[in-house]
């Protein structure tokens, strides 16, 4: 799915949540590149920064961020809308910054935006400790994910 707009700035709380349209990516990515390292480091290597630029030029993915007041960037998030046969998904599968509280108020701004591209279903990912903020927030958790390496030593 591709989304409907060019992006979307709000602000909320005095901070900034802006999803970064396409033609800014290659400018804003030296600033959050950090960050999105930083998250990547959780997820078993499934994923390089690379990667995840190369998903944001082919607007694949979504970036967000959480912008203070001073132009600092609080903390980084990447979406993707998918169609599956029964629903319309929007991702919300890496996040990295400062403080969880930023995202709180900024995932309502994700929300709308789903929803406006004609999502019906806001899945995310994360470690334990945002299971809080999640239920909080009106997630379900339904399962867990577990890793294990395939990866068989060369001899």
């Amino acid at each position: 799915m591709m989304p409907n707009d060019t992006g979307v700035t709000k602000l909320v709380s005095g901070i900034e949540v802006t999803r970064v349209p396409l033609e800014s990516i290659s400018a804003a990515w030296p600033c959050v590149e950090e960050l999105v390292d930083s998250a990547l480091n959780e997820m078993m290597g499934e994923f390089s920064s690379f990667d995840v630029l190369q998903l944001l030029r082919k607007e694949v993915a979504q970036l967000w961020l959480c912008i203070d007041a001073d132009k600092r960037i609080l903390g980084i998030g990447i979406t993707e809308l998918i169609r599956t046969p029964q629903r319309s998904v929007c991702n919300f599968w890496l996040a990295a910054g400062q403080n969880l509280e930023v995202w709180q108020e900024a995932v309502l701004v994700v929300e709308e935006w789903a929803a406006f591209n004609g999502c019906d279903l806001l899945k995310a990912q994360g470690r334990r400790g945002w299971s809080r903020y999640a239920r909080r927030h009106g997630f379900t958790s339904t399962h867990e994910t577990y890793y294990k390496s395939l990866t068989r030593n060369q001899q």
